[in-house]
């Protein structure tokens, strides 16, 4: 099964040319670059035409709109074949695959779907425990993997610690543009998928995993 991997298009989703062929498209948060709710609408519009078996989103700091309306949010991403996932999980049937998802970052700029400081370590802990050697999909990298802004790490250390106990196998996530590339530690792959460097030109390619 082919994984491929998007994150952080930032409303330039359009612009996107030529996306490798696969059976799963996973984007991994930040669709919009302002949040609005015709940003959502344009962005499902546009994914929902792509010829993947599964589509799966979560959204990222900067989805005003899924972070303010997450009932109209979900009736948006409403369609066949489609998954938004928010602190939720989906089954891939055919593959035995469990897929697990959640938008929130540590605290960044007052921007949406950041975890309070003194929360961090309670909201990784609600990660469930079913995710050994499955995929897990955060907006935020975890610390000291693949997120790194002029040598400085902003990833989230009780994010990183978690994983480590829980082992997926993959663990796919953005944010941090400079980090964009993969990286295996300890067994599991972490992948950065972000399209967007930290000028937000559309400079690097979708990355196609293989399971």
């Amino acid at each position: 099964m082919k994984l491929v991997c998007i994150s952080d298009t930032h409303g330039r989703h359009r612009k996107i040319d030529n996306l490798p062929e696969g059976d799963v498209l996973i984007h991994a948060g930040d669709f919009t670059s302002h949040g609005t709710e015709n940003n959502v609408r344009d962005f499902v519009d546009w994914i929902d035409n792509l010829d993947y078996r599964i589509k799966i989103v979560i959204a990222g700091n900067h989805d005003k709109f899924c972070y303010e309306f997450p009932k109209e949010t979900e009736q948006i991403f409403d369609l066949d074949n489609l998954y938004y996932l928010r602190d939720g999980g989906m089954y891939d049937d055919d593959k035995y695959v469990w897929f697990y998802g959640s938008p929130y970052t540590k605290y960044f700029l007052n921007w949406y779907f950041n975890i309070p400081p003194s929360e961090e370590f309670k909201k990784w802990q609600k990660l469930p425990r079913n995710l050994d050697g499955e995929i897990l999909i955060t907006h935020g990298p975890p610390y000291g993997v693949r997120d790194k802004v002029e040598d400085r790490s902003l990833g989230d250390i009780d994010l990183r610690n978690r994983v480590e106990v829980l082992r997926p196998k993959y663990h796919i996530f953005g944010h941090i543009h400079n980090g964009y590339g993969i990286e295996e530690i300890g067994g599991i792959t972490y992948v950065n998928c972000s399209l967007l460097d930290e000028g937000y030109n559309l400079v690097n390619k979708p990355i196609v995993i293989e399971i």
